[in-house]
């Protein structure tokens, strides 16, 4: 059953989109502003909450990669033709959340844009 088309619904679909749209984008724009200036680098730490217990270190480790595979398979859907959103912005971060070794090269390739995809 289709449902009539109201001002109220456009307004709060028109609502809901300019929401979600800036806060992606300050979400976004505080996640790149904190990352080290040698985040890309091979060479650059990757050490999570060090001076933390152990376990803790784990409980975060765990954590970090579920949000990262989360945003990883979102970010598939949303790059694909027809649905709306920044669907590889969300892939790069995905990968950039993701602990496995290949993580660092890949979101290093995808930063630096098609040129270095050869």
């Amino acid at each position: 059953m289709v449902e009539d088309l109201t001002w109220g619904g456009v307004l709060f679909a028109l609502g809901l989109f300019a929401s979600t749209f800036v806060g992606s984008l300050l979400i976004v724009s505080l996640l790149l502003i904190t990352l080290p200036p040698t985040y890309f680098q091979d060479d650059h730490p990757r050490d999570f909450w060090p001076n933390l217990h152990p376990a803790l270190r784990l409980a975060g480790r765990i954590a970090q990669n579920i949000v990262g595979f989360v945003l990883l398979v979102v970010g598939i859907i949303l790059a694909l033709p027809g649905v709306p959103g920044q669907g590889i912005l969300t892939v790069l971060i995905g990968i950039m959340l993701l602990d496995f070794p290949a993580s660092a090269g890949w979101s290093a390739r995808l930063s630096a844009g098609p040129t270095s995809w050869q």
